[in-house]
């Protein structure tokens, strides 16, 4: 055999080994998201878990404090390990009248977001100076949850593509009460300057949404379907 020949092949298979060894380190680095991903393993079953109580902290610009109740999964993908943490319920404190809330009577849900609505402060109370003794700590007025209740795409887990339960309560966890149900997607909320009127945009399957809430009595006073955005909107 011809000297640069030999010297061909070793380079070539040099080269070979070096990719498959750069393939399996960028393999083994990969993880799969809740929900998976096209083309990529699926993860392995998430281990067996106890629900556990968080540490407490105070919501913001009260008296409240609120601690959650939830799983941590660890789930493997190749050489990779992923922890996840799964909200079921929060506890909340009255610290002034010393009183201890449940938010949801069971821990069989899944709170998917946890959304604080902070009260609008009037322009003439803004502060003047970006100095931080002047600065104005935010208040929680309410809380907007996105609950998923029951596994409706069938695949065995509680997660964002199962249908959502928008939901509010005060900045203590009181009032709890359910607004509208088979939501697949928020797409947009805001707190109005009155502090009591909240607006979001919702998707349930190829309709868009927009409501109004009235927060105090936890009713949506009005909704407005979008027109049709044409057949090349998504």
């Amino acid at each position: 055999m011809h000297p640069s020949v030999l010297v061909f092949q070793v380079r070539y298979i040099g080269v070979v080994l070096l990719l498959g060894c750069l393939f399996g380190v960028l393999a083994g680095c990969g993880t799969v998201p809740r929900g998976g991903g096209v083309g990529q393993p699926a993860p392995v079953a998430a281990q067996e878990t106890t629900k556990t109580l968080s540490a407490f902290f105070e919501v913001s610009g009260t008296e409240y404090l609120q601690a959650s109740v939830a799983t941590n999964e660890t789930r493997a993908a190749l050489n990779s390990r992923t922890t996840y943490t799964t909200i079921h319920n929060y506890v909340f404190v009255d610290q002034e009248n010393e009183t201890v809330l449940r938010l949801l009577p069971t821990n069989d849900t899944v709170i998917l977001t946890t959304i604080e609505l902070f009260e609008q402060v009037p322009a003439e109370m803004q502060p003047t100076s970006t100095d931080a003794e002047n600065t104005i700590e935010p208040t929680t007025a309410w809380f907007l949850y996105s609950i998923v209740k029951a596994d409706t795409n069938g695949d065995e887990q509680l997660a964002f593509e199962d249908k959502q339960t928008l939901a509010v309560s005060d900045a203590g966890g009181n009032g709890y009460t359910e607004l509208v149900e088979d939501v697949d997607e928020l797409v947009y909320y805001t707190l109005r300057p009155d502090n009591e009127t909240a607006l979001l945009i919702y998707r349930q399957g190829d309709q868009r949404v927009l409501a109004r809430v009235n927060l105090p009595d936890r009713t949506i006073d009005n909704t407005v379907e979008f027109p049709p955005l044409g057949d090349d909107v998504e």
